[in-house]
Order: C-alpha cells, then sequence, then structure tokens
C-alpha cells in the first residue's frame, strides 16, 4: 500500500526540518552566547570580570563548541578572561586560533576582529593586534557599539600604530563628540582617557575636527 501524506501535512514536516536545520541551532546559539557576552565586554573594557560569570559563560560555550563556531570562538576569548595577567600568553595563543578559525566563515563580523585584537595582544605580537584592529574598524567605521573600546585599545597600542591606524584611531575619538551620539559616549571617553593618562594625546588627535575638538576643550577644560 502506498504511503499518502496530506499536503498540509507534507508543509508542516518542511517547515519542522527548516528550523531545526537553520533556526534552531542559531537560537541556541544566542541562547548560549549572551553569558559569554558580559564577560567579554568587561574584558575588552578593561573591567574587572566576575569570575562566576566567567566560569558560567564557559560551562555554557563548551557543549556548544562542539559544532558552533561561533561558541569554540567566544569560549577561547572567555579563557582570556580567566588568565591570571595580560601577558597571558597560552590563553592568548588559544584564543587568537579559535578566532582566526571562526573569521575564516565570517571574514566580515567586526567583533571578531576586536577581539582578535584583543587575543593578539595577550600574546604580545602587537603588530597581528594593529591589522586585527584596523580590520574592525574598517568593516565597521561609524559603528558605535564598541566605539569606547576602540579608543581605548588605540591609544594602548598607539607607538604600534602605521600613519592609517593613526588616522583610523583618530576619526574613532572624534566621532565620540558627534552631538548625534548620546553624551555618555564623550563622558565615558574622557573617563577613561584621564585612567591612561592621554588626554594630551587625544588632544592632538582631534584636531583634524574643529567641531569635535572644540567639544573636548570644553568638556576637560577645568572649572
Amino acid at each position: 500500500m502506498r504511503l499518502r501524506v496530506a499536503p498540509l501535512a507534507a508543509l508542516n514536516l518542511l517547515l519542522v526540518t527548516a528550523m531545526a536545520a537553520i533556526g534552531l541551532p542559531a537560537i541556541v546559539s544566542t541562547y548560549i552566547r549572551l553569558p559569554s557576552e558580559i564577560a567579554i565586554k568587561a574584558l575588552q573594557l578593561g573591567q574587572p570580570v566576575d569570575r562566576n560569570a566567567v566560569d558560567e559563560a564557559a560551562a555554557r560555550l563548551q557543549s556548544a563548541a562542539t559544532w558552533s563556531n561561533v561558541a569554540r570562538s567566544d569560549l577561547a576569548l572567555a579563557m582570556l578572561a580567566q588568565g591570571p595577567s595580560i601577558t597571558d600568553r597560552v590563553a592568548g595563543d588559544h584564543a587568537a586560533r579559535q578566532l582566526r578559525l571562526y573569521l575564516a566563515s565570517a571574514p566580515d563580523d567586526s567583533l571578531a576582529w576586536a577581539n582578535l585584537a584583543l587575543a593578539e595582544m595577550r600574546r604580545g605580537t602587537a603588530g597581528a593586534a594593529v591589522i586585527a584592529y584596523k580590520m574592525s574598524i574598517e568593516l565597521a567605521p561609524t559603528s558605535a557599539a564598541n566605539l569606547i573600546w576602540r579608543c581605548g585599545f588605540g591609544v594602548d597600542i598607539y607607538s604600534a600604530l602605521d600613519d592609517d591606524g593613526k588616522a583610523m584611531l583618530a576619526r574613532q575619538l572624534q566621532m565620540t563628540m558627534d552631538p548625534s551620539l548620546d553624551w555618555a559616549y564623550s563622558h565615558r571617553l574622557i573617563e577613561l582617557l584621564k585612567q591612561k593618562s592621554a588626554m594630551s594625546l587625544v588632544k592632538v588627535l582631534m584636531a583634524g575636527d574643529p567641531e569635535a575638538s572644540r567639544k573636548f576643550e570644553s568638556l576637560t577644560a577645568k572649572p
């Protein structure tokens, strides 16, 4: 006897199969990434990282890493937060390797390039960090998502930047003074620059944009 499948049942089966093959892994991957994003953001901004959050992120990502390049790259970066110091080369080597594997399949992911720059600095390879840093900006030059991190990281590696990289950093710094952005960006930048003792350097870099320079001067002027 020949088995017949009703058209509606066949359509439902097709939809379920498509969700399983495409939608569900994406949803699960997004869910698993959420805890790690918190740890990763803190790591990028040089803030204290909650070790419990990192451990939780690593545990969740571990299972997803068997089938997801995204999870593998995030797991590698979460490992940086578990390292004892900024010069922990072992964690940096592993993170850089996993991030490069991920970027081979997703070369347009500007956040992943920023994360790679962070990993390369942990390895102590400033030249590779500069390349990754510049790629993160080239792919999303006007994105505000990682703007403050880009400014702070650029200041940290300023001596290793070429002229093109310094021009990129200057534009990112000037962008924080854009009146269309939330005022918190400019204030966060100034707080970060004070911590890094980089006010004089940034004053020079701001000079290329008169409007941004004036705003920067007014915000940093002594009362």
